[in-house]
């Protein structure tokens, strides 16, 4: 006797799902299941029989771009040149998710950075395990602040950096046209003799230890904290080209706001 089983599975993970023989087979069922639970882990879809005869494996779902997200230095500011101006070039790193939230570790999947507008954009991809992408970028612009989208890229598409290619991109119902749009700061690539991040430190500019945002703050109080910028001989450097990127960590209701102040002083 052939029986069939219909099963509509909602993976939340790759798992291996066990499926055992039905106790009474005079009464066929037809069932809706949805499984939540982590990756290769292992679960009865029916409880009928302890003697399993054979097991359904569950893989993650089509890429998702609503699901999929972005994080890096990369996506706050970006330093301007080309491969041979700023060697380290900009990181950002997506995480690609499929549309029920599962980590898509295939390390197959492709993605673009679209510049929405002629640029002279480089890109490359790279994947370092996890679900998670490495796109390096390089991009030579005069301007202070850029835009770009990042989304799925298809197979037929060679290049990481394409113009056109999020905002022309066709996609599935019930998904996004890209996983991310982000504007930049772009600050110009720092030669020998300019500002040294590693040479250069935070001090306070009030004797009162409380009022020092480096070392301590109070909620609904503004505090602050000044940046000695020196180039890498340890020499004060004075201008008002320096970009500073300053990472609060903590509760994310916090403002803060960058400004230049010049001292004038002698060593």
């Amino acid at each position: 006797m052939l029986s069939i089983l219909w099963l509509w599975l909602a993976a939340a993970g790759p798992c291996w799902a066990t499926v055992s023989p039905a106790v009474d087979e005079r009464e066929p069922r037809r069932e809706d299941l949805a499984l939540d639970h982590r990756p290769q882990q292992s679960v009865k879809l029916l409880q009928l029989s302890d003697n399993a005869i054979t097991s359904v494996r569950v893989d993650v779902a089509e890429l998702s771009a609503r699901e999929s997200f972005t994080e890096g230095q990369g996506t706050v500011v970006a330093v301007s040149g080309n491969q041979l101006q700023h060697p380290p070039g900009n990181l950002l790193f997506v995480h690609a998710r499929d549309r029920f939230g599962n980590i898509r570790e295939s390390g197959d999947d492709l993605f673009s950075m679209d510049p929405l507008m002629l640029a002279a954009l480089h890109a490359t991809q790279l994947y370092i395990g996890g679900g998670s992408y490495q796109l390096t970028y390089w991009w030579e612009t005069q301007h202070s602040r850029v835009a770009y989208e990042v989304c799925p890229r298809t197979a037929g598409s060679k290049s990481v950096a394409q113009l056109g290619q999020c905002q022309s991109r066709t996609y599935p119902a019930g998904d996004d046209r890209a996983l991310a749009y982000l504007e930049v700061m772009v600050a110009a690539a720092i030669p020998i003799g300019h500002t040294s991040a590693r040479a250069s430190s935070t001090t306070c500019l009030s004797a009162t230890h409380d009022s020092c945002g480096r070392a301590q703050a109070v909620a609904g109080t503004q505090a602050s904290f000044a940046i000695e910028a020196r180039t890498s001989s340890g020499a004060a450097h004075y201008g008002e080209s320096d970009v500073f990127l300053v990472t609060l960590d903590g509760q994310s209701h916090v403002d803060a706001q960058v400004s230049h102040l010049r001292l004038n002083y002698y060593e």
